[in-house]
């Protein structure tokens, strides 16, 4: 049996509890989750059933434990994410829109056609 991939999820609103059941359903555990504040992220742990809290999203994509991120945060935090996560060796699911214009949007297909990683 393969071991299950080990996603964590930064932002925990309704987009988050969406991808958590998702994840879940695709077979892989639910190692983290961060939010807006360590208070925020520890509730949605609970809430979500989440290994543990992340303090921050950055420490999220930067754990060792983690094989895939999941980026559900406002819209101006998903291409400084991913690039993150690229560059920690992480998959990364993001939610829509990738970037917030076409210079990041770009910079990201650059960033993951060369990691290495699925994005």
């Amino acid at each position: 049996m393969a071991t299950p991939m080990r996603v964590a999820i930064a932002g925990t609103g309704f987009v988050g509890a969406i991808h958590a059941r998702s994840a879940r359903l695709a077979g892989a555990r639910l190692a983290g989750v961060a939010a807006s504040t360590p208070e925020r992220a520890a509730s949605a742990a609970a809430r979500l059933g989440a290994e543990r809290a992340f303090d921050s999203p950055e420490a999220l994509v930067e754990a060792a434990d983690v094989d895939v991120v999941h980026i559900c945060t406002p819209n101006h935090l998903h291409l400084p994410l991913a690039e993150a996560a690229l560059r920690n060796g992480k998959h990364v699911i993001c939610e829509k829109p990738l970037a917030v214009d076409v210079d990041g949007a770009t910079r990201l297909v650059e960033a993951a056609s060369g990691s290495g990683r699925q994005a």
